[in-house]
């Protein structure tokens, strides 16, 4: 029973997402007829004919979400890793950047909110950057 509703889970994330990148008649048609199917296999409680509804999912379309998920991160990643070694950069700074940079990295993978995110990073500038009050 579990890996009937993990597999009918599935079905309607790749279905959700087939649908909102639909560019013509032909796509929707085809996606609505693999619907069609799948409630159709879902009422009649068969779980090999909603398995077998289900294509699995090419590698190529994983390892593409998988890069937008993660990208923008490594990228901050690398640069976290970089900006301290510049010449030029202060030791002191260049530890404060690294941090916020590696922070900010593991708040876009999280589904913080806009609001979380900058409340975070504005509580990390000024801790590790504090305004002289000279």
């Amino acid at each position: 029973m579990r890996q009937f509703h993990a597999t009918l889970a599935e079905l309607i994330r790749r279905h959700d997402r087939a649908v909102t990148q639909a560019h013509t008649a032909e796509e929707y048609d085809a996606i609505t007829a693999s619907l069609r199917a799948g409630v159709l296999a879902l009422a009649a409680e068969d779980l090999t004919a909603l398995i077998k509804h289900s294509d699995a999912e090419p590698s190529g379309s994983r390892l593409a979400r998988l890069v937008r998920r993660t990208g923008s991160s490594l990228v901050l990643v690398a640069f976290a890793m970089v900006i301290p070694l510049l010449p030029g950069v202060d030791s002191g700074t260049g530890q404060g950047v690294r941090v916020i940079l590696l922070m900010t990295a593991a708040l876009t993978l999280t589904p913080a909110s806009d609001l979380a995110s900058s409340s975070v990073r504005s509580a990390l500038e000024r801790s590790l950057f504090p305004k002289s009050t000279n």
